[in-house]
């Protein structure tokens, strides 16, 4: 087994520890916007006028508990990561595991499972406070601790399973390609298509029940604005979540023939007709324009942009590409880049969500025609999810993958401006 240890450590640990301290100090600084919250006048007068003080203050106070949180999570995880790099875990570990068991591929999985393994046990204080005792005393949890507790561990099986292996893969392309910048997106984006196909119909039926909307109003409802986006209404399906959850949500997941949307029940048993309508013309807009594909597409093409920079910075903290480092079993290191340029990147990232929410909200708009129905709905989505109605422009502007409720509530404004009523 190739290492690297002496010649590799000394540079990387003091390339992590510049890192370390310029990511925190941003985590910091992005979590000290989100808890300040959004102090405009302007903005407040707006808030109150679709929103009661008790909701804006439960979206504040719900809001401030999560980012707290994640802030010490982000922080743990990271200082793991960094003295794991510090100290050479990943590598020795690789070397014991490598010792024991012939196959290299199975090595690099057992490594990378033994990593994804301890950042879930950092990350299990998060979401034990944030997920569960969090939502327990909003109202938003309907189950018990136990119940709770059994399927996070069953559902971090499943993702470390499933990270492990893709990381195996895209490992040994790094370490054994000549063109891993064109190799490693390429991979991802097949891996990306395979995750969207396969998690909805194999992964959600293992937690929750799952069936194709039931026949009558509703359904006849979704089946013409279906229709209108060229959409079957047998790709439109129902989520138990009530059984766990009270949040109301949907989604769109897939490309092509493959996508799907999934409505929360609890969606469906609050909400009104017209407004359940709302949403699904808002995921049928999704699926028309593909945003599921194209955020991959743009994944894939960022990475391979980034590469040539990423291997730079590799090269000037270590003296080694990011391919030897690949080759020394690395593997910390190399989730502690990913870590660091993934928060770096997230701005733009959420910046590109932001705008594919927006155009699907108009969208919707325009295709049901329902400009009230909109804005009570947005209404009714936030408060059902104690969402922060007035967060810190800044603090959405890097971390929301969504437009704040209120500027999505003005979209039926200019709505109406541009119809005329």
């Amino acid at each position: 087994m190739t290492t690297h240890g002496p010649d590799v450590a000394p540079g990387l640990s003091r390339a992590c520890a510049i890192a370390c301290a310029s990511y925190a100090a941003a985590v910091i600084a992005v979590a000290a916007l989100g808890v300040m919250g959004d102090s405009r006048p302007e903005s407040i007068a707006a808030a109150r006028l679709h929103f009661t003080h008790e909701q804006i203050d439960a979206g504040a106070a719900f809001a401030r508990m999560g980012i707290v949180s994640g802030a010490l999570y982000q922080l743990a995880l990271v200082a793991g990561l960094a003295l794991a790099v510090a100290h050479g875990l990943d590598m020795k570990l690789a070397a014991r595991i490598g010792a024991s068991i012939r196959s290299g591929v199975a090595a690099t999985a057992l490594s990378w499972t033994a990593l994804y393994a301890a950042m879930a046990l950092i990350s299990l204080p998060h979401a034990l406070y944030a997920g569960y005792y969090r939502s327990s005393i909003f109202g938003l949890m309907s189950t018990d601790l136990g119940t709770w507790l059994a399927r996070w561990c069953a559902a971090k099986l499943i993702s470390i399973a499933i990270a492990a292996s893709a990381a195996t893969v895209l490992t040994l392309i790094l370490a054994h390609t000549k063109r891993a910048r064109i190799y490693l997106p390429a991979a991802v984006l097949c891996i990306g298509l395979a995750l969207s196909y396969a998690l909805p119909r194999v992964v959600t039926p293992l937690f929750y029940t799952t069936a194709p909307i039931a026949p009558g109003a509703q359904r006849d409802r979704i089946t013409a604005l279906a229709a209108k986006s060229g959409m079957a209404v047998e790709e439109i399906f129902v989520i138990e979540k009530s059984a766990y959850s009270l949040e109301a949500n949907a989604y769109f997941i897939g490309a092509g023939a493959t996508g799907r949307i999934y409505l929360y029940d609890t969606l469906l048993k609050a909400f009104r007709d017209n407004e359940v309508a709302l949403i699904v013309a808002h995921e049928l807009c999704h699926f028309r324009e593909e945003h599921a594909l194209l955020g991959l597409l743009l994944w894939s093409i960022g990475l391979a942009l980034a590469f040539p920079l990423g291997d730079r910075l590799a090269r000037a903290a270590t003296g080694v590409p990011l391919r030897e480092l690949a080759g020394a079993h690395r593997y910390a290191a190399l989730t502690f880049m990913v870590v660091i340029a993934s928060f770096a990147a997230r701005p733009l990232e959420n910046g590109v969500s932001r705008e594919m929410e927006r155009r699907c909200d108009r969208y919707a708009i325009a295709l049901t025609r329902d400009p009230d129905g909109f804005v009570a709905m947005q209404r009714r989505l936030a408060a059902a999810n104690r969402s922060s109605v007035l967060p810190h422009p800044a603090h959405a502007w890097i971390t929301r993958s969504h437009p704040p409720v209120l500027e999505r509530i003005s979209l039926a404004d200019e709505h109406r401006a541009r119809d005329g009523r």
